[in-house]
Protein backbone atom coordinates (compact mmCIF):
# COMPACT_ATOMS: atom_id res chain seq x y z
CA UNK A 1 0.00 0.00 0.00
CA UNK A 2 1.38 3.37 -1.00
CA UNK A 3 1.73 6.14 1.56
CA UNK A 4 -0.39 9.20 0.62
CA UNK A 5 1.41 12.21 -0.78
CA UNK A 6 2.54 14.57 1.94
CA UNK A 7 3.02 18.28 1.71
CA UNK A 8 5.47 19.69 4.22
CA UNK A 9 5.71 23.36 5.12
CA UNK A 10 8.43 24.69 7.38
CA UNK A 11 8.04 28.16 8.90
CA UNK A 12 10.96 29.53 10.84
CA UNK A 13 11.93 32.79 12.53
CA UNK A 14 14.53 33.45 15.21
CA UNK A 15 11.84 32.85 17.85
CA UNK A 16 10.17 29.69 16.66
CA UNK A 17 10.07 26.93 14.12
CA UNK A 18 7.00 25.06 12.95
CA UNK A 19 6.72 22.13 10.60
CA UNK A 20 3.32 21.38 9.11
CA UNK A 21 2.64 18.08 7.39
CA UNK A 22 -0.47 18.03 5.30
CA UNK A 23 -2.07 14.82 4.13
CA UNK A 24 -4.86 14.81 1.57
CA UNK A 25 -8.22 15.35 3.30
CA UNK A 26 -6.72 15.80 6.76
CA UNK A 27 -5.95 18.47 9.33
CA UNK A 28 -2.35 19.67 9.59
CA UNK A 29 0.03 17.82 11.88
CA UNK A 30 2.23 20.37 13.62
CA UNK A 31 5.57 19.62 15.15
CA UNK A 32 8.13 21.49 17.28
CA UNK A 33 8.49 25.17 18.07
CA UNK A 34 6.98 27.60 20.54
CA UNK A 35 3.65 26.70 22.09
CA UNK A 36 0.60 28.13 20.42
CA UNK A 37 -3.05 28.19 21.37
CA UNK A 38 -4.87 24.91 20.90
CA UNK A 39 -1.84 22.76 20.12
CA UNK A 40 -0.71 19.67 21.95
CA UNK A 41 2.89 19.68 23.16
CA UNK A 42 5.55 18.74 20.60
CA UNK A 43 7.93 15.86 21.12
CA UNK A 44 10.12 16.71 24.08
CA UNK A 45 7.81 19.43 25.46
CA UNK A 46 6.34 19.06 28.88
CA UNK A 47 2.69 18.15 29.15
CA UNK A 48 2.06 21.02 31.58
CA UNK A 49 1.23 24.51 30.34
CA UNK A 50 4.33 26.69 30.82
CA UNK A 51 3.47 29.73 32.91
CA UNK A 52 4.67 32.06 30.13
CA UNK A 53 1.98 30.73 27.77
CA UNK A 54 -0.81 30.05 30.24
CA UNK A 55 -3.91 31.84 29.03
CA UNK A 56 -2.09 33.25 26.00
CA UNK A 57 -4.39 35.26 23.75
CA UNK A 58 -3.67 36.31 20.21
CA UNK A 59 -3.96 40.03 19.60
CA UNK A 60 -4.26 39.77 15.81
CA UNK A 61 -6.02 37.38 13.44
CA UNK A 62 -6.26 37.61 9.68
CA UNK A 63 -6.67 35.90 6.36
CA UNK A 64 -4.87 36.26 3.06
CA UNK A 65 -5.68 34.65 -0.26
CA UNK A 66 -2.30 33.70 -1.69
CA UNK A 67 -3.46 34.30 -5.27
CA UNK A 68 -4.13 37.95 -4.32
CA UNK A 69 -0.41 38.71 -4.08
CA UNK A 70 1.31 40.49 -6.96
CA UNK A 71 3.71 38.30 -8.93
CA UNK A 72 7.22 38.65 -7.52
CA UNK A 73 6.15 39.86 -4.07
CA UNK A 74 8.00 38.39 -1.11
CA UNK A 75 6.53 38.84 2.36
CA UNK A 76 8.96 37.76 5.06
CA UNK A 77 9.41 38.35 8.77
CA UNK A 78 5.72 39.17 9.21
CA UNK A 79 5.62 37.95 12.80
CA UNK A 80 2.57 35.76 12.20
CA UNK A 81 1.79 32.12 12.91
CA UNK A 82 -0.07 30.14 10.28
CA UNK A 83 -3.28 28.85 11.84
CA UNK A 84 -4.73 27.20 8.77
CA UNK A 85 -3.79 26.71 5.13
CA UNK A 86 -6.53 25.52 2.79
CA UNK A 87 -7.56 25.40 -0.88
CA UNK A 88 -11.12 25.85 -2.03
CA UNK A 89 -13.16 26.71 -5.07
CA UNK A 90 -14.89 30.08 -4.89
CA UNK A 91 -18.40 30.43 -6.26
CA UNK A 92 -18.10 34.22 -6.68
CA UNK A 93 -15.00 35.12 -8.68
CA UNK A 94 -14.33 37.98 -11.05
CA UNK A 95 -12.96 37.32 -14.54
CA UNK A 96 -9.49 38.28 -13.25
CA UNK A 97 -9.57 35.84 -10.32
CA UNK A 98 -8.81 32.11 -10.46
CA UNK A 99 -11.62 29.70 -9.56
CA UNK A 100 -9.55 27.96 -6.83
CA UNK A 101 -7.97 29.92 -3.98
CA UNK A 102 -5.34 29.16 -1.35
CA UNK A 103 -6.39 30.70 1.96
CA UNK A 104 -3.77 31.43 4.61
CA UNK A 105 -5.30 32.15 8.03
CA UNK A 106 -2.92 33.51 10.64
CA UNK A 107 -2.60 34.79 14.20
CA UNK A 108 -0.01 36.91 15.94
CA UNK A 109 0.75 38.15 19.38
CA UNK A 110 3.75 40.19 18.20
CA UNK A 111 2.97 41.74 14.78
CA UNK A 112 1.98 45.39 14.67
CA UNK A 113 -1.38 45.37 12.86
CA UNK A 114 -0.87 48.83 11.32
CA UNK A 115 2.52 47.84 9.87
CA UNK A 116 1.23 44.47 8.68
CA UNK A 117 -1.76 46.10 6.97
CA UNK A 118 0.54 48.60 5.26
CA UNK A 119 2.87 45.85 4.03
CA UNK A 120 -0.07 43.85 2.69
CA UNK A 121 -1.45 46.94 0.91
CA UNK A 122 1.85 47.16 -1.03
CA UNK A 123 1.79 43.42 -1.83
CA UNK A 124 -1.78 42.91 -3.05
CA UNK A 125 -2.65 42.74 -6.72
CA UNK A 126 -5.59 44.46 -8.34
CA UNK A 127 -8.35 44.57 -9.35
CA UNK A 128 -10.71 43.04 -6.85
CA UNK A 129 -8.40 41.73 -4.11
CA UNK A 130 -8.26 42.54 -0.41
CA UNK A 131 -7.13 41.04 2.91
CA UNK A 132 -8.66 41.48 6.32
CA UNK A 133 -7.29 41.58 9.85
CA UNK A 134 -8.89 41.86 13.28
CA UNK A 135 -6.98 43.22 16.24
CA UNK A 136 -8.28 44.22 19.66
CA UNK A 137 -11.70 45.33 18.41
CA UNK A 138 -10.28 47.00 15.30
CA UNK A 139 -11.10 45.83 11.79
CA UNK A 140 -8.53 46.26 9.03
CA UNK A 141 -9.66 45.87 5.43
CA UNK A 142 -6.60 46.05 3.21
CA UNK A 143 -6.74 46.85 -0.50
CA UNK A 144 -3.87 47.51 -2.91
CA UNK A 145 -2.62 50.94 -1.83
CA UNK A 146 -5.37 51.58 0.72
CA UNK A 147 -6.16 50.45 4.28
CA UNK A 148 -9.43 50.93 6.15
CA UNK A 149 -9.12 50.69 9.93
CA UNK A 150 -12.15 51.09 12.14
CA UNK A 151 -13.81 49.92 15.33
CA UNK A 152 -16.07 46.91 14.88
CA UNK A 153 -18.97 49.13 16.08
CA UNK A 154 -18.31 51.87 13.47
CA UNK A 155 -21.08 51.23 10.94
CA UNK A 156 -20.29 54.33 8.87
CA UNK A 157 -16.64 53.34 8.32
CA UNK A 158 -17.72 49.74 7.59
CA UNK A 159 -20.08 51.03 4.89
CA UNK A 160 -17.28 53.21 3.49
CA UNK A 161 -15.00 50.16 3.21
CA UNK A 162 -17.80 48.19 1.54
CA UNK A 163 -18.42 50.99 -0.98
CA UNK A 164 -14.72 51.20 -1.76
CA UNK A 165 -14.51 47.41 -2.20
CA UNK A 166 -17.36 47.48 -4.70
CA UNK A 167 -15.72 50.43 -6.55
CA UNK A 168 -12.52 48.42 -7.09
CA UNK A 169 -14.30 45.31 -8.34
CA UNK A 170 -14.76 43.15 -5.25
CA UNK A 171 -18.01 41.18 -5.70
CA UNK A 172 -20.63 41.82 -3.01
CA UNK A 173 -20.50 38.12 -2.00
CA UNK A 174 -16.79 38.48 -1.14
CA UNK A 175 -17.36 41.44 1.18
CA UNK A 176 -17.87 39.23 4.22
CA UNK A 177 -15.73 40.95 6.83
CA UNK A 178 -17.22 42.65 9.88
Amino acid sequence: MNEPDRIALLLATPDFERRFELLPNSRPAISCGRRSRGRAPCSGESQGEPEKYAGERWMLAGALIIESLRVGVVLDDLGVVVRRLSRAASAHVTPEQPAVWTLLEFDSDTADPDQLAERLSRALDSPGWYANLDSDGQVYVVFPGRVFRYSRADDARHEEALAYARSVGVPKEQCDWR
